[in-house]
């Protein structure tokens, strides 16, 4: 249940009908706007587990969208890498608080409704902090309790926009288990003015899992996302691809290649995510990349036989928007990308497959800040 318990201390903020505008003057500022909320607004988030030495296992994609549907009511849905329905819940914001009004959460087909004791979630007034306690009861072996209390709120500033941290213990237990003991965490979430919900820390024992805003777009892109059809979610054309490797080729067809979450484990550069990490910092000019800020992403495929193609790149600023990198500067990157020939391919059922893979660059006012995953 290593799953579970991030949906369950993971917020989301999300789209329901006949959405309304606030009435109240006690909307929290570090929400989306009041424009992005009245039309719907969806927040792209990576995440990963981090243990010793600042090294990343693999890491995963998830979806939140964002949008008023009353007076002072956020309903709110999760997604997980495919689109997938997680959980959806309900928020009332009222005396500096999100109050947990409801939550539905999907379990193998199944909607369970989670039981809540104690429903204040998120508290902005000091003096009342927050305190919750939700159970689901997944089946006979596993009723999980999750309880969540508030240590503290204080003001941050990140790219350039002032925001709020909330701080808790959060502490989760299978009560269907006599022998089962609680597994307590620290979590540490962040929201920035505007945006919302921009990144989230927890940590247990040795073990840290970070979750990252990387992109954001309206309800309705995300709709017509989640609406491909037969396409791949990661679908790449090869008649796209910025790279100039001959004789890749997928091992089956194309329309087999998997989406790297359904493999496990994901492919990855055999030495691991971190050596792959200290390679490219190594070979990278900074004079390329003087005060440019924003995120360059690669998507490619990595075969059956462990080797890379089909190089494509999507590009963002700092807050999420489309944004253009110069070619020097794609090239630049691509070139250890595409040099490196000795990549571990995904697993389905022990059996090596063809699947998509991606990698993001961070910088921020020239510096190269992060490498994803």
């Amino acid at each position: 249940m290593r799953y579970l318990f991030s949906v369950l201390i993971l917020l989301v903020i999300s789209a329901c009908s006949n959405p309304k505008s606030f009435s109240i003057n006690e909307k929290p500022t570090w929400l989306p706007s009041e424009s992005k909320l009245s039309q719907g607004v969806v927040s792209k988030f990576y995440k990963a587990d981090i243990r010793g030495e600042g090294k990343r296992d693999a890491g995963d994609i998830s979806y939140r969208s964002y949008q008023l549907i009353d007076d002072n009511l956020l309903e709110v849905t999760s997604y997980n890498a495919g689109y997938q329905l997680e959980s959806k819940s309900t928020f009332k914001i009222e005396n500096q608080q999100m109050i947990l009004q409801s939550q539905l959460v999907q379990n193998a087909g199944d909607t369970i409704e989670a039981i809540i004791s104690n429903s204040s979630y998120y508290s902005w007034d000091p003096s009342n902090l927050a305190n919750s306690s939700i159970t689901v009861n997944y089946n006979e072996k596993a009723k999980y309790q999750t309880k969540s209390q508030q240590l503290r709120v204080f003001d941050i500033e990140a790219l350039n926009k002032t925001g709020v941290s909330f701080e808790f213990n959060v502490s989760s237990q299978n009560l269907a288990n006599e022998t089962s003991q609680p597994r307590t965490s620290l979590v540490t979430t962040t929201f920035l003015e505007g945006i919302g919900l921009f990144a989230e820390e927890v940590i247990s024992g040795e073990r840290k899992l970070q979750v990252e805003l990387i992109e954001q777009f309206s309800l309705s892109e995300f709709q017509q996302r989640s609406n491909h059809g037969l396409t791949r979610v990661a679908n790449i054309n090869p008649d796209q691809k910025i790279d100039t490797i001959s004789g890749f080729s997928p091992c089956l067809k194309p329309q087999r290649i998997l989406d790297y979450y359904n493999t496990t484990p994901y492919a990855q550069y055999t030495g691991g995510n971190f050596k792959l990490q200290e390679y490219i910092k190594s070979n990278l000019d900074k004079t390329l990349f003087q005060n440019e800020s924003g995120y360059l992403v690669y998507r490619f495929v990595v075969n059956c036989n462990g080797k890379a193609g089909w190089f494509v790149t999507e590009q963002y600023d700092l807050d999420y928007q489309p944004k253009d990198f110069s070619q020097d500067q794609v090239d630049h990157l691509l070139k250890p990308l595409v040099s490196v020939d000795s990549w571990t391919p995904g697993l389905i059922n022990g059996t090596a497959r063809d699947s998509y893979v991606y990698i993001t660059f961070k910088f921020k006012d020239g510096e190269l800040i992060e490498i994803l995953p």
